[in-house]
């Protein structure tokens, strides 16, 4: 895979560090942000965790079908066990940034500033950083 999840999240982070600013730049930000979470979830499921997705959701609601799988895999790990801590952190924060994106794509009336694309910037950081962790 020549593109990389990294990719996306070090693009949306040049476009908060850009001169650039203004609420269609922060949309961007945000909607870059989450797809590098989303995209780094999922290259994670299929290539190194190998979580069961289901097929059904994944045609029709990928994005539900990937925070579906990671908590089912909650529900397969014993209480104290490290893991459940890292997925339980997975989960909120593509939520979170999931909310935040749907927001920024399809809200309009809504006032989208440089604070929100640092939150969203901030879940996709702790999620690539939580799935290193994650064994």
């Amino acid at each position: 895979m020549s593109f990389k999840p990294q990719h996306r999240l070090s693009y949306a982070l040049e476009l908060y560090d850009s001169e650039f600013s203004g609420e269609v730049h922060n949309r961007c930000i945000i909607h870059q942000a989450y797809y590098a979470a989303l995209n780094q979830v999922q290259y994670e499921i299929e290539n190194r965790l190998f979580f069961i997705v289901d097929d059904e959701d994944r045609k029709k609601q990928s994005h539900k079908a990937f925070i579906d799988a990671c908590e089912n895999q909650l529900g397969k790990l014993v209480a104290g066990d490290v893991r459940r801590q890292l997925l339980v952190s997975i989960v909120n924060n593509l939520r979170r940034a999931k909310r935040l994106r749907e927001t920024a794509d399809y809200r309009l009336d809504s006032n989208i500033d440089k604070t929100s694309a640092q939150v969203a910037l901030r879940h996709a950081q702790e999620i690539f950083d939580t799935l290193e962790q994650f064994d």
